[in-house]
């Protein structure tokens, strides 16, 4: 099983020494997308925009990158999941999502 180093970056690096071992690619982005979430508890705004969890595989290739979140501010799932995987937003959906709620 494939070794995946999760580091955090802002501009400057803070690496994963340790490591964690995932199957695929997909366990490593839902993995990288829950790390992202429970870094971002807590976090202002300000300090958010520049914070991104870089996953790198045992070669040193980037295989995924995703901005930390802070899931309690997002509107909802699907903008939070969109903004983790920086994709552009969707605001019809978010509207209806929205809505939805009301």
């Amino acid at each position: 099983m494939p070794q995946y180093f999760f580091n955090l970056t802002n501009g400057e690096t803070v690496r994963d020494e340790q490591g964690t071992r995932c199957d695929t690619v997909e366990d490593v982005k839902t993995y990288a997308l829950a790390v992202a979430a429970e870094l971002g508890r807590n976090r202002s705004p300000e300090e958010l925009d520049t914070l991104a969890l870089c996953v790198i595989d045992e070669s040193g290739q980037e295989v995924f990158r995703t901005k930390v979140v802070n899931m309690q501010t997002a509107p909802n799932a699907d903008a939070m999941t969109r903004a983790a995987r920086n994709e552009e937003s969707d605001p019809d959906q978010d509207a209806g999502a929205q809505r939805r709620r009301s």
